[in-house]
């Protein structure tokens, strides 16, 4: 019971820092978050089509191809807010060419993610996995979401900035 609280807590957490985030750029940019969450909708139902078809299968390849990605772009991400810190104007991330060119891949594996994330969900159901186990699986995928809808209203914000 302890667990699921913590994981209640964490989503009530992110709910709130994400509205946030959202009220805040939908002042500064209006309609910005509507069309965040229509994007991330749009790339979530592109995904489960894309799996549950089987264009694009969770092999084990595939798998370390992505745990690689997430390695470097969690170094990207790091290296774009060490750079926001002490560096003005930082190209990574002042709405330029290569910041557009950095969210769209940091979309990009975010969206690849949501395939993980649906095949852990597939193997536990095929496991037979207790259904305490369905929180720790809504929580990655509710967090590949937040990432992904973040993102996206990042490159949203850069592509209608000044």
């Amino acid at each position: 019971m302890n667990r699921r609280r913590s994981v209640v807590f964490s989503a009530l957490a992110m709910g709130i820092a994400l509205g946030g985030i959202s009220g805040l750029l939908n002042e500064q940019f209006p309609g910005i978050a509507f069309q965040a969450l229509i994007g991330t909708a749009g790339v979530f139902v592109g995904m489960l089509v894309v799996y549950k078809t089987g264009a694009v299968r969770v092999t084990p390849r595939f798998t370390k191809w992505m745990i690689g990605a997430l390695i470097g772009v969690a170094v990207l991400v790091i290296a774009r807010l060490i750079g926001d810190l002490f560096f003005p104007g930082n190209p990574m991330s002042n709405g330029g060419v290569l910041a557009i060119l950095i969210s769209l891949v940091i979309i990009g594996v975010a969206a690849f993610s949501l395939l993980l994330d649906f095949d852990a969900a597939d193997q536990a159901v095929r496991a037979g996995a207790p259904a305490k186990f369905a929180w720790y699986i809504a929580f990655g995928l509710m967090t590949t979401l937040v990432w992904l809808y973040i993102e996206i209203l990042r490159l949203l914000s850069y592509l209608r900035g000044d």
